[in-house]
């Protein structure tokens, strides 16, 4: 993550400064890679964290299961095509994709294995997934900031995480599914997830019957809030995040998988 992943994604969402900070590490790693086409996003929601998290990189087909998100990815100027699709049963033909993608999306999918076994049926022999998930450590160390299990349930709803896996169980999962993994990097340590966990906890402070981002992003209170102040707070607490090297430590994963040659559709 440099100081350019770091603007964009405040820049956009300042509002809602945990996401802009996790999605600016995981920008760094997308924008390692180039895409062979043609390309698959799974869960793409609005677009506007594809659109900054793929930059220079047009995606063919994003697809999400919320129907209220999909007119917006289209005209986020990211995708191709987009449509209404659950990733436990993906209404597409088997080996059309070249490379698959799933963002920090897998954690939400109520069958996950299934999910996994879908993409990899709809993914070319010998093309690539690319998959970012949390891990257990990640649940470990959540665990040791929220120690009341109400208040555990209560986030996870909010922030719906269904599954927390480890590198061993996700290595299991795609061999399952007939991929080989081809790299895995952790990233996002345990200092850059407690200071994720303290931003996430004001942005959904609920001053009333919303949550303070929701107030900041869409009320007519938000047009008093001096954003580029914000921005530039938010950016000078955040900056030095920015060389921060995981190496094992990380709490977050990125999966890169091949599928075999010899791999059923």
């Amino acid at each position: 993550m440099n100081e350019t992943d770091l603007k964009l994604l405040l820049e956009a969402f300042w509002f809602a400064p945990q996401d802009a900070f996790l999605r600016a590490r995981e920008r760094a790693i997308w924008q390692k890679h180039r895409f062979s086409r043609p390309t698959l996003d799974i869960g793409c929601s609005d677009g506007r964290i594809g659109k900054l998290l793929f930059e220079g990189k047009k995606i063919d087909l994003g697809i999400d299961v919320d129907a209220r998100l999909i007119g917006q990815a289209k005209a986020c100027g990211a995708y191709r095509f987009v449509a209404v699709m659950d990733a436990q049963s993906l209404a597409l033909k088997s080996g059309s994709f070249t490379t698959t993608i799933a963002n920090s999306t897998f954690e939400h999918i109520t069958d996950d294995l299934t999910a996994v076994k879908e993409i990899a049926r709809v993914t070319k022999k010998g093309g690539t997934i690319f998959l970012t998930v949390p891990t257990r450590k990640l649940q470990t160390a959540l665990r040791t900031l929220i120690r009341d299990d109400r208040r555990w349930k209560q986030f996870n709803r909010r922030v719906r995480h269904l599954h927390y896996r480890s590198k061993a169980e996700w290595i299991k999962i795609l061999q399952g599914a007939g991929l080989s993994l081809v790299g895995v990097q952790y990233y996002f340590p345990k200092r850059a997830v407690v200071a994720w966990y303290r931003l996430y906890r004001i942005a959904t402070f609920r001053p009333y019957r919303r949550e303070l981002w929701s107030y900041i992003k869409d009320s007519p209170y938000g047009k008093t809030v001096p954003s580029s102040l914000v921005k530039r707070l938010l950016f000078e607490y955040l900056k030095r995040f920015l060389n921060m090297k995981s190496g094992g430590n990380g709490l977050w994963l990125y999966l890169r998988a091949t599928k075999k040659e010899d791999a059923k559709d």
